[in-house]
């Protein structure tokens, strides 16, 4: 049995030192990443620029925070010329191969747009900036570097991909946990709740589906797969269904809620647990025929 251990062990050392691990898939969600916010800031951009022109942002002005959030205090008095070179550098971004300084850039980024959308935010700003900072690790060794490099660059690269991996679980199990412990969940209250607090679901979501039954079937759905997400996503033969579960949960959060940043934020989180020959499978189709 100890053998055993230790040769699982040592293969999962030699997987996470030796290469980068699903780089396909990687590339897949830091893209993904960058073209959510892309269209957060194409589908705010309007109403953003008048709120910071009628109300100025309180940022500190530390050592450190006031260089960091030096492009947030700009877009207090130049919000039009702040979002069009934050476009312009996320498209740059999107098109250059991935390195650690644009990875950097993009990170610092993040955090602004976060600060700058915090007031009237919904969550999926600090999701989006907590993803941001895993994901400047998450550039794959170059061919030509040295055998050390590589090793160190791997070794970085997989555990960053790792932490995404957990950070999503860990969210999910933590709100799965919370909801047990809630009263208003457990007696499948919630979602009657939120109808009776107004303006909290969409207006336009079916009445229909406001019914006793309903508000049994989608909490406890929500719940179970918050709580067995964590467990189940490792084991291959689960991850198809939960994946897909976890991508119409958060469409239905948009739909029901109206929260459409925090849903394709989450989504694209969950792009990550989508492995590099699922991708092959479904797309080597549409190659061979291209």
């Amino acid at each position: 049995m100890t053998r055993r251990h230790d040769s699982g062990l040592r293969v999962f050392v030699n997987a996470m030192t030796e290469r980068a691990m699903h780089p396909l898939s990687t590339l897949v969600f830091v893209r993904a990443l960058s073209v959510v916010i892309i269209l957060k800031i194409l589908r705010q951009w309007s109403s953003q620029s008048e709120i910071l022109s009628l109300h100025q942002l309180q940022l500190p002005h530390g050592l450190i925070t006031g260089p960091v959030l030096w492009p947030a205090r700009f877009a207090n008095t130049h919000p039009h010329v702040f979002f069009s070179g934050a476009l312009v550098f996320l498209m740059i971004h999107l098109a250059i191969r991935r390195n650690y300084l644009t990875a950097v850039l993009f990170c610092t980024l993040t955090f602004n747009l976060m600060m700058i959308y915090l007031p009237n935010g919904d969550g999926g700003d600090v999701v989006g900036f907590m993803l941001s900072v895993w994901a400047i690790f998450l550039v794959p060794p170059r061919a030509t570097a040295s055998l050390y490099a590589v090793s160190s660059q791997a070794i970085l690269y997989n555990v960053a991909r790792l932490g995404c991996l957990l950070q999503f679980v860990f969210l999910y199990a933590a709100s799965g946990v919370d909801k047990l412990k809630s009263n208003v969940w457990t007696t499948v209250k919630a979602f009657e709740s939120m109808r009776l607090a107004g303006g909290i679901v969409n207006p336009h979501f079916p009445t229909w589906l406001a019914t006793p039954f309903w508000d049994f079937t989608f909490t406890w759905s929500i719940i179970a797969l918050e709580v067995l997400f964590g467990l189940l996503i490792w084991f291959r033969s689960w991850q198809p269904a939960l994946i897909l579960m976890a991508i119409v949960f958060h469409l239905g959060i948009w739909w029901m809620l109206d929260l459409p940043d925090f849903a394709l934020i989450m989504i694209v989180a969950v792009l990550i647990f989508i492995r590099d020959d699922q991708y092959r499978r479904v797309f080597k189709p549409w190659l061979l025929s291209a």
